[in-house]
């Protein structure tokens, strides 16, 4: 039952950072589409190419991607990109579980 608790932690711990990304990367839309792109207070980055705007963020080994066309007059957009990812690390011991045969 120790080992059931620990991991119930664990995955409540990924959980909540998933969903602070996940508040982050809605706080960006909500922003972008009032057109407050200037003073945005978030943790991450925007950035704008062409026609499109990217808020990049991470946190606790989790990277979340938004990519949207540039809002227009009424504040309406497209999401071109939403990705989570777990970002990956060549020594993580989780990597190396199956060693092949």
């Amino acid at each position: 039952s120790n080992a059931d608790r620990i991991m119930a932690g664990r995955f409540a711990a990924v959980t909540q950072t998933r969903f602070e990304l996940e508040a982050q990367g809605e706080e960006f839309l909500a922003r972008a589409a009032e057109g407050d792109t200037a003073d945005m207070v978030l943790s991450g980055e925007v950035t704008t190419a062409g026609g499109n705007m990217k808020y990049e963020t991470e946190k606790d080994g989790y990277r979340l991607e938004v990519e949207i066309t540039r809002p227009d007059a009424g504040g309406s957009y497209e999401v071109n990109t939403w990705k989570l990812t777990k970002i990956w690390k060549e020594q993580d011991p989780m990597q190396n579980i199956w060693q092949g045969f």
